[in-house]
């Protein structure tokens, strides 16, 4: 299992194994009715225009969950996202704080994430998303460019212009096509790139090398 964690920021390592249990019980991703949406609004988050973005596409978003996660003091997101919920009758929940596991089984429920920051790395929710079968959607200051191609197995965007947020919404809800293959080419990625075992013999190599060669 994973290790436990209150942060989905904490890892980035994932246990393949457990990640299978999840798939296996999961819904093929254009069938996933859950959007997941990392909360963050500050001084480098920017949650608020993604909201801005969901209101021009409300039509598309009946009957899925949107569930909203890390948000530990975003009064502004509460409220955006209540007055969305009430405008357009929307099924709009903030999540309370969760563990790694936890977050993984949302993941593994959703046809879509999307994480939006002024600046960043490589968002761990972004690799769990590319693990889990949930179609990415990132700001294009992270470094996610380097595990996806914009268009095959994710999209990338400004992250303060929530017109190119709603088109990328509307493609991800609308094309299943794109979000089941995409899921076969991410899964591939995580089984390579960051399997744990993998991960961990790679490291325990490079410790037998530079003992070997210390001297």
């Amino acid at each position: 299992m994973l290790r436990k964690s209150t942060n989905t920021e904490n890892s980035h390592k994932i246990d393949i194994d457990f990640i299978e249990s999840l798939i296996k019980t999961s819904a093929i991703t254009s069938k996933r009715k859950m959007i997941l949406i990392k909360g963050y609004q500050g001084w480098s988050g920017r949650a608020l225009f993604i909201l801005a973005a969901m209101r021009k596409v409300q039509h598309l978003l009946q009957g899925y969950e949107i569930k909203i996660f890390s948000n530990p003091h975003g009064d502004d997101v509460k409220i955006s996202s209540e007055l969305l919920k009430a405008m357009y009758d929307l099924n709009i929940e903030i999540l309370p704080k969760l563990s790694h596991n936890e977050m993984l089984l949302y993941f593994s429920k959703s046809r879509l994430y999307i994480g939006s920051s002024i600046s960043d790395g490589i968002s761990t929710s972004f690799l769990e998303s590319l693990a889990t079968g949930c179609f990415p959607m990132q700001s294009n200051t992270s470094t996610a460019d380097e595990w996806a191609v914009n268009g095959v197995n994710a999209l990338f965007f400004d992250p303060e212009d929530p017109n190119e947020i709603a088109n990328h919404i509307t493609r991800v809800l609308e094309n299943d096509t794109l979000v089941d293959t995409a899921s076969l080419i991410n899964y591939d990625i995580t089984r390579k790139q960051l399997d744990i075992k993998v991960l961990t013999e790679l490291a325990n190599q490079a410790y037998d090398d530079i003992l070997i060669n210390k001297d």
